[in-house]
């Protein structure tokens, strides 16, 4: 009974498909964070398992920033990112330092209130874009974040408010 338990366990290892490894295993090409706390930004993406080139940057991109009320004035900065959405989703915005796709980005000082209106977030590619935001606390530590998800167009976008929540 053993032997054909072991058997049995063995085979349905051996049939695993692990698949290959990632060819871009972070080979792609980028350029280091530009401030603290700013994310990395990416002259290539890995889609579909090869590094492809970003394309021209030709949406300048800006927003408003609602900060929550919750986090009251904690928030003394923001990262703004624009990512591409082959690459990334909502789902991958809550420290944008660490997020990969990220096209364009900066790091914004903020006082004064919760809503921050007409940031821009830089330049970016047309297409299916995540516009997204991390507030920040003195120490640099991300205390909220939001996103939105675009169709980016056009010579310049406004892509409304982007909402920062715990």
């Amino acid at each position: 009974m053993r032997a054909v338990l072991f058997l049995a366990l063995a085979a349905s290892v051996l049939a695993c498909d692990v698949g290959p490894a990632e060819p871009c295993g972070g080979g792609c090409d980028f350029e280091p964070a530009a401030c603290d706390g700013c994310p990395a930004l990416a002259n290539e993406l890995c889609v579909d398992g090869a590094c492809v080139e970003v394309g021209d940057k030709d949406v300048a991109v800006t927003a408003d920033v609602n900060v929550d009320r919750a986090l009251g004035q904690s928030v003394t900065a923001l990262t703004v990112a624009v990512l591409d959405a082959r690459v990334a989703s909502c789902d991958d915005v809550a420290d944008l330092a660490a997020a990969d796709g990220v096209v364009s980005g900066t790091r914004v000082d903020v006082s004064g209130g919760t809503f921050h209106p007409d940031l821009s977030f830089g330049s970016a590619p047309e297409g299916d874009a995540i516009v997204a935001v991390n507030g920040l606390d003195d120490a640099g530590a991300v205390v909220g974040s939001g996103c939105v998800e675009v169709a980016l167009s056009g010579a310049a976008q406004d892509v409304g408010v982007v909402n920062v929540a715990p």
